[in-house]
This record gives structure tokens, C-alpha cells and sequence, in this order.
């Protein structure tokens, strides 16, 4: 989200939010993406010394599964900085464990003079997980509009985009209301070589998102959501995109559990966000899911239930081809009472 690499699904399906969103997935993130022997260059040995500096750290790892990853972010999480690599550690495997524990920790300019590091090291070969690491940092601490240089520098190395990649982009450029460059990306990610069935369910459904949540570039200066909210409209639309991710890659859990997380933020929910997980459902075909948030919506004391929302889910549904979905979202309304605006007498 074959569409990316399983590592690199368990990497960037989680760290693109914070608060309660980012707390429920932190502990998947990165967990299967380098393993200690791959991090060191080499096989797994005992230090007989008990020294507490990060080479000992590492070598006294004594399960396979353990990550060097764990040390590396831990290492630095106390505030410790490596100050040099051996030759033979220099790895794109170990840069970008590096990077990730940088980031995990959010220091910014240790991650930038690393990744500057990367650009430079043209002896190695960094493929999509690298970038997406810097620009998930950028989006983690408000810095979006750093991301679009990242994709320009991704771009002149010849990296190919992964759809994490895309979505970083993308959310990006929501979050900052550029929706006209929104959608050029998509028309880009539409004639990408590597697009596939995950990736057009993932373009449709972030145009059925733009044009029924109604984003437009004319937000770009707009406040937070609510005057007494502590969630821009910025980080809304960042958990929307996140929920739009997870919907192409088809995990439905996912969908369910980044909703379940919002809803329990205490924070007044945006209609977008209605509109974000009712179309996610609709496209995976999870009818009974999509009118529980349906009857959520209307139960709903912050949040005004919106009909006319509801109808330009169905056309954009039907503008993408999806007639089907449109009309089995229709029979939905129905059931639910429901009432569209062009079907009131």
C-alpha cells in the first residue's frame, strides 16, 4: 500500500498522526523492517564486556528477532548521538534505522544533517522507505511544506514513488489546501507503472474525498475546526488521509480502529470526517460499517448530520464510475430515512 513492501506497510501506516491516533499505533510501527544482523553488516555475537555505548548495545543482542532498530531509537531517545559508523555498517539498511529513530523522536535537525548525509552518498542506493521516513517527520512536527522538496530530491535520485509515498504527498497538499496540485498528483499516481487495483481504489476514493468533503484551495488560511477544539482543520484532514491510505491497501481493521480513535479524542468531530470513513467503507463494500457511522452521524450532539454531504458522496461515487457503490450507498440512505435534498417534494 503487489502495492509496497509488508515493512513498509508496518513503517508508514502508523506515524503520520499523534495524540490518541498516534499512541494506538506506535507500537507496530517499523517492527519488521530490519533485523539486527541486517542493521550491523554482519552475524550476531556476545560482547563479553559490559560496556553501555550503542556497538555494545548491538552486539548483545541475542534474539534474531530483536531489531537493532530498538537499540538505535532507544540510544537516541536518551539523547545519546552517534557521532561516527564503521565502513562496514554503512548500509542503506543502517542509515535509514538511524533516520527512523531520529524521527521517532522527533529531532528534526539530527534527522536533516543525517538525510543530507543520504543525498550525498552516492555509493549506495536508497529506495521509497528512506524519503518516506524524512517527509513523515515533516508532517509529524507541522512542517509540510517541507515535503514537496523531499519528492523533488527523491525524484532526481530516480527512487520510484510507493503508494506511502503518494499519500505523504498528497496529504501534504491537503493540508496546506494546494488542491489544485492535489490533483496533479493523482493524475500522476493514475499513469504510474506500478499502479494497480490498491492504488486506483486509493485514487477514487481521494477524489470522491475532495469533492464530497468539499476541500477546496480557498481554505488554505482557514482556523482550527472548532473555536474550542485543539485539532486544526490541517490534522483533520492529515487523519482523513490516513483513513483514505488504509482503504486502498484494504485494511479494514485499520479503518476501524483509526475511527474508533478519533471518536474517543473528545474533540468535536469534523463532517469531513463522516464523509472520510463512510465513502472508505463504502468502497471496501462494508455496508453495515458505513450505516454505523451513518447513525453515529445523526446521533451525533457536535455535529450536525449533513444530507446534502450525503448526495455528493453519491455523485461523486458515480463521476468515478463507481454506479454500483453509488447506488448500494442510496439503498443504505433509504433504509437509515435519510432524506436527499433533490428527493424532497
Amino acid at each position: 500500500m503487489v502495492i509496497s513492501s509488508p515493512s513498509s506497510q508496518s513503517l508508514h501506516s502508523s506515524r503520520l498522526t499523534n495524540g490518541v491516533v498516534r499512541s494506538n499505533f506506535e507500537s507496530s510501527r517499523f517492527s519488521k523492517l530490519y533485523s539486527a544482523d541486517a542493521a550491523i553488516g554482519g552475524s550476531l555475537v556476545e560482547e563479553s564486556e559490559e560496556k553501555d555505548d550503542l556497538r555494545s548495545r548491538i552486539f548483545r543482542l541475542r534474539l534474531p528477532k530483536r531489531s537493532a532498530t530498538t537499540v538505535l531509537e532507544k540510544w537516541v531517545g536518551e539523547g545519546n548521538q552517534i557521532t561516527g559508523l564503521h565502513l562496514a555498517s554503512k548500509t542503506p539498511e543502517t542509515y535509514t534505522s538511524l533516520l527512523h529513530a531520529y524521527a521517532g523522536s522527533k529531532q528534526t535537525e539530527r534527522a536533516e544533517a543525517l538525510f543530507d548525509r543520504i543525498i550525498e552518498a552516492d555509493n549506495l542506493s536508497f529506495g521509497a522507505i528512506t524519503y518516506n521516513e524524512m517527509m513523515t517527520l515533516y508532517m509529524s512536527v507541522g512542517q509540510v511544506e517541507k515535503v514537496p522538496e523531499v519528492i523533488k530530491m527523491l525524484k532526481r535520485k530516480k527512487v520510484s514513488l510507493d503508494i506511502f509515498t503518494y499519500n505523504l504527498w498528497l496529504s501534504s497538499c491537503a493540508a496546506t489546501f494546494d488542491i489544485d496540485e492535489l490533483g496533479k498528483i493523482i493524475e500522476e499516481m493514475r499513469h504510474d507503472a506500478s499502479s494497480n487495483e490498491g492504488w486506483a481504489r486509493y485514487t477514487d476514493l481521494t477524489s470522491i474525498y475532495v469533492k464530497s468533503s468539499r476541500l477546496t484551495n480557498a481554505e488554505s488560511t482557514s482556523p482550527v475546526e472548532a473555536e474550542n477544539s485543539s485539532i486544526s482543520q490541517r490534522e483533520w484532514v492529515t487523519y482523513d488521509f490516513l483513513m483514505i491510505l488504509h482503504t486502498g491497501l484494504g485494511n479494514k481493521d485499520m479503518i476501524d480502529q483509526i475511527w474508533k480513535s478519533l471518536r474517543n479524542t473528545n474533540q468535536k468531530l469534523s463532517s469531513r470526517s463522516y464523509i472520510c470513513v463512510i465513502s472508505s467503507y463504502l468502497m471496501l463494500g462494508q455496508l453495515r460499517e458505513a450505516g454505523e457511522v451513518i447513525d453515529q452521524w445523526k446521533e451525533s450532539k457536535t455535529t450536525e448530520f449533513d444530507a446534502s454531504a450525503c448526495s455528493r458522496i453519491l455523485d461523486a461515487f458515480r463521476d468515478v464510475g463507481l454506479e454500483e457503490k453509488a447506488n448500494d450507498f442510496h439503498l443504505l440512505l433509504v433504509q437509515k430515512k435519510c432524506s436527499l435534498e433533490n428527493e424532497e417534494s
